[in-house]
């Protein structure tokens, strides 16, 4: 007996909803345009190789000091000091120096104060910037040439700073940049370390010891000159007041201001003790080889596979469409 015909369509797979990815067709896609994400990463293997030349090992120059305890000036003074000096309004203005004095010389190591003191005593421009110095005429020599000529319309364009001499900020800044300042173990301690890098292995060791002790110098001679003006004050205040509980109060801060200039004219570094003395090792810094290299690679790899993924994102809803 034959058997009735099914003439009812056959059944269809349902397309897989939108939101779902076909691993097969991404794969099928990678595999042909494989090309891409090795041409993104070769690009990042070009630039970490163009960062490779560019790297310039420098020696590191190191120093480690210790702080100076309290704050400086009137700030230590007794409770009856206080009382009389806010009685009387005397030595204002001696809480202005009322903290570390090496936290004083981190502030004046990128100060005009300290450049020009270096500038006057050892002519610092002229030795970071010699060869645009005309020793003869004593003036800067400004630079020519299509490049640079390029180089000033171009930042004229932008509104930028046109070339200019070198100056005393300049030197500031220079100085600020070049000496690094951290706390020594984990977390950063009271002992603190100076770093100076520099291509030059002598340069580096001297700029490091030479800024950092006219530094100390600088402050040593600000707080001496301080100390004498109110010393010099409480003294005429002394020959003029007649209350007794003033009079012995001003004794007790002119008492204090000479311990101050005791310490002042010890020949002691000032701001800091050195727990150890500048030095300067000799391998200069090396370049971070999987760091350099590794990263744009795989940064390079991962832009260029999301790039094939995104074209095969859009072909395929292309085709549902």
């Amino acid at each position: 007996m034959q058997e009735p015909h099914d003439s009812s369509p056959p059944a269809t797979v349902p397309p897989p909803p939108a939101d779902v990815i076909d691993l097969s067709y991404l794969i099928s896609i990678l595999l042909k345009w494989f090309w891409v994400p090795v041409l993104t990463a070769a690009s990042g293997l070009y630039f970490g190789y163009q960062d490779l030349r560019s790297f310039s090992p420098e020696y590191v120059a190191t120093m480690i000091v210790l702080p100076s305890g309290g704050p400086t000036a009137g700030a230590q003074s007794g409770g009856a000091v206080q009382s009389i000096v806010s009685e009387l309004g005397l030595l204002r203005g001696s809480q202005a120096t009322a903290m570390r004095p090496f936290d004083r010389l981190t502030f004046f190591l990128g100060s005009v104060a300290l450049a020009d003191r270096l500038q006057q005593e050892y002519g610092m421009l002229q030795m970071l910037y010699g060869d645009s110095w005309d020793a003869e005429s004593r003036e800067w020599i400004r630079p020519s040439g299509e490049d640079f000529e390029r180089d000033q319309r171009r930042r004229a364009f932008f509104r930028q700073n046109l070339w200019s001499p070198p100056n005393l900020q300049t030197l500031a800044d220079f100085v600020k940049g070049s000496i690094q300042i951290e706390g020594v173990g984990e977390g950063g301690g009271q002992m603190q370390r100076l770093t100076v890098r520099n291509q030059d292995q002598d340069f580096a060791l001297w700029l490091l010891d030479t800024v950092y002790f006219a530094a100390d110098d600088l402050i040593r001679e600000m707080d001496r000159a301080e100390v004498l003006q109110r010393m010099a004050y409480v003294e005429q205040q002394l020959a003029t007041v007649d209350k007794v509980h003033i009079r012995d109060g001003l004794r007790e801060q002119l008492a204090s201001e000479l311990g101050r200039q005791v310490a002042l004219e010890v020949d002691l570094p000032y701001t800091a003790t050195v727990i150890e003395a500048a030095r300067v090792g000799n391998s200069r810094t090396e370049p971070n080889v999987r760091l350099l290299f590794g990263i744009p690679v795989v940064v390079g790899g991962v832009i260029g596979f999301s790039l094939v993924a995104l074209v095969a994102l859009f072909r395929r809803e292309r085709r549902s469409v």
